[in-house]
């Protein structure tokens, strides 16, 4: 695969995928907050689902890797997920909204996977394309949070889901004109644990971001509210979101030249000094303009965890381990640290506030840097096992 034509088929999958994403990611904590749900209910359901996302994936691996039917597999998950997306606007009281969200999220959790490892397959040997392709997904998302803030929160907020919908059956149609592909889908990121307990190196890298990624939810559920009760407009949610994915493009893309310019460990430390900073900053901040600037720092840590976390673990894990610690990373980051961190600040904000919540939450990510500093090696030191 070497024209630009042949690209064409995934980005428009990325960019109807995204579509989905930005119609409701960001504003669905406030979808939840107009239900009734308080801040323990809503750190409930953000707290639930990567963790459902975390168990599910092996099972959905194994149904790809049985059957070779991946395309298939995929436009079918993700017509199911906009079904289910239709019954949320519709679903009553917290049991059932829940119910419905777990639904979603059982069925869509494959669908990014399986693209994925349908687009790399594709381009082998010209894997440094992704990025590419990648990028139109967050500008689609960057562009859909900025429209859907400006037109529908202030409006009619449950537009947002129905949008997510549109989105997903789009996706679903437009991945109809994908590649078939039968590269394999990594999922056993339980088999990480029997390399990482011999690798000390590794295992205080883990606990070091994983720290850092608890505090995560802060952005995902809870700045919105935060924004809101600052009396910020719709479209100002919407660009706040929509500046940060945007940001995100070029940092990530220049993220490769700082590796190696400074090392990796140097770059995921500049990074992630911008995760206490931001939540210290948003405490000491009442105007919800102010805001929109320091979402900078929220690409500077998307840059991190997505971008240099993994070109650190690369250096730190052996060769013939590097996809099951890629696995096991982002089953303890993003999904095991980001939902108990849901839950832990779900309870904060309802109990406290969310200013209290932003200073717990620099707290927390501050000993996550500190630990950062202080206990990760400059480079990593792959053992034999």
């Amino acid at each position: 695969m070497t024209s630009k034509t042949s690209l064409r088929p995934f980005i428009r999958f990325f960019i109807a995928y995204y579509i989905a994403i930005g119609a409701i990611s960001p504003f669905l904590s406030l979808y939840l907050q107009g239900q009734g749900f308080d801040g323990v209910q809503i750190g409930l359901i953000f707290g639930l689902t990567p963790i459902v996302s975390l168990l599910a994936q092996p099972w959905w691996g194994a149904i790809a890797d049985a059957f070779s039917m991946r395309r298939r597999l995929l436009t079918g998950v993700l017509i199911i997920s906009g079904a289910i997306s239709l019954v949320l606007p519709i679903a009553q009281g917290f049991v059932a909204v829940t119910l419905v969200m777990l639904a979603l999220t059982l069925f869509r959790t494959p669908s990014l996977p399986i693209a994925n490892a349908i687009t790399l397959e594709a381009l082998a040997p010209h894997r440094e394309r992704y990025p590419q392709i990648r990028a139109w997904g967050s500008a689609s998302f960057a562009i859909t949070s900025l429209l859907v803030g400006w037109l529908m929160v202030d409006r009619a907020l449950v537009g947002t889901i129905y949008l997510s919908a549109l989105g997903l059956f789009l996706a679903a149609l437009v991945s109809h004109f994908l590649p078939n592909s039968r590269a394999p889908i990594v999922a056993r990121w339980w088999e990480g644990w029997d390399m990482a307990r011999h690798n000390r190196p590794f295992l205080l890298f883990l606990l070091a971001m994983v720290t850092l990624q608890f505090t995560h939810p802060l952005a995902v559920a809870y700045l919105p509210l935060y924004l809101k009760d600052l009396g910020a407009p719709g479209w100002m949610i919407g660009a706040a979101w929509g500046i940060a994915a945007g940001m995100e493009v070029p940092l990530m893309a220049l993220t490769p030249r700082l590796i190696r310019k400074y090392g990796a460990k140097r770059v995921l430390v500049g990074f992630t000094a911008a995760v206490p900073l931001r939540w210290a900053l948003y405490s000491l901040i009442p105007v919800p303009l102010l805001i929109l600037p320091l979402q900078f720092l929220h690409a500077m840590a998307a840059a991190a965890y997505y971008a240099a976390a993994i070109t650190y673990v690369d250096g730190l894990v052996p060769a013939q381990w590097r996809a099951t610690g890629q696995g096991f990373y982002g089953a303890l980051s993003d999904s095991l640290g980001i939902g108990l961190g849901s839950l832990f600040f779900g309870w904060v904000y309802q109990t406290w506030g969310i200013t209290q919540a932003f200073i717990v939450g620099a707290g927390i990510a501050l000993v996550g840097w500190l630990m950062l500093v202080a206990f990760v090696h400059p480079q990593g030191a792959p053992t034999s096992q």
